[in-house]
């Protein structure tokens, strides 16, 4: 494939990332060139740290920029366990999150795996808000995947999420909490210490 043919469709296959460097993630995590999967099965389980005390209402606090989670894969061929997802990825002095996992389900399939809400404002402005489920490996965690947020067809980020989904709008603060309200439907169970 040439350069110039590169488009950010196909730039995802094309092999940029480099080695796990960190030797105490088991090699079965590890990218190693293997193509990300882009569908997820029904009953298919997703693995998301969280403090035990935020146990009750683990959405809350959160801001909808990305939730990253790992993902089991297919039920019947795993590429991941729960307790994978408390692998420090940037901290190699420790090596596990001190917390505990949040199992979601998931309950139905669309492909690709994206919800989307509709609410309108005072002055009578439709504003739009998708929450799309992606598999999005990381050198060293390659069940790696996220839940995106797009916001009236922009995608929210930490760096834009004050000007976006954090807006004081009463419409966008109830798209956020169906979004919060979907995630707490999808969980399975809750783990607090393996």
């Amino acid at each position: 494939m040439k350069i110039q043919n590169l488009t950010p469709k196909n730039l995802s296959t094309i092999c940029l990332h480099k080695k796990c460097n960190l030797a105490y993630i088991p090699a079965k995590l590890h990218w190693n060139n293997k193509k990300a999967i882009n569908e997820f099965f029904l009953n298919e389980e997703l693995y998301w740290r969280c403090k035990e005390e935020k146990f009750s209402n683990p959405y809350a606090e959160i801001s909808l920029a990305d939730v990253s989670i790992n993902r089991q894969g297919n039920p019947c061929a795993p590429i991941s366990e729960p307790q994978d997802a408390l692998y420090n990825l940037t901290d190699s002095k420790n090596e596990k999150y001190d917390c505990g996992i949040i199992i979601l389900e998931i309950k139905e399939i669309s492909k690709p795996y994206i919800k989307k809400y509709e609410d309108i404002d005072g002055n009578e402005n439709i504003h739009k808000l998708e929450m799309e489920l992606i598999h999005d490996p990381l050198n060293c965690m390659y069940p790696h995947s996220l839940f995106k947020f797009r916001l009236n067809g922009q995608d929210v980020t930490m760096s834009n999420y004050d000007s976006t989904l954090k807006k004081s709008n009463k419409a966008i603060s109830r798209l956020r909490k169906r979004c919060k309200d979907e995630l707490t439907r999808m969980i399975k169970t809750k783990i607090v210490k393996f």
